[in-house]
C-alpha cells in the first residue's frame, strides 16, 4: 500500500482510498463531479462559457444570414 499526493489539495494519501480524507477528494468514481473540489467546479464553469460562447456564435451567424 502506497501513498500518493491528492490532486486538489496535495495532502498524502493511500493509493487504496476511495477519497482524500483532508479534503473529500473523490478517487473511485469514474465519471462522477464532486462539486466541493475547486478543480471539478472550475473544469464545469469553463465548459458552461464555452458551450454559451459556441451557442451564441451559432445564433448571431444565423441571424445575420436572414
Amino acid at each position: 500500500m502506497g501513498l500518493t499526493a491528492c490532486p486538489s489539495c496535495e495532502g498524502q494519501v493511500s493509493t487504496q482510498a476511495a477519497f482524500c480524507p483532508k479534503c473529500g477528494h473523490q478517487f473511485k468514481t469514474p465519471g462522477s463531479v464532486n462539486l466541493k473540489d475547486p478543480v471539478h467546479m472550475i473544469g464545469l464553469v469553463v465548459i458552461v462559457l464555452f458551450v454559451v460562447g459556441v451557442a451564441g456564435y451559432i445564433l448571431r451567424v444565423v441571424w445575420t444570414a436572414i
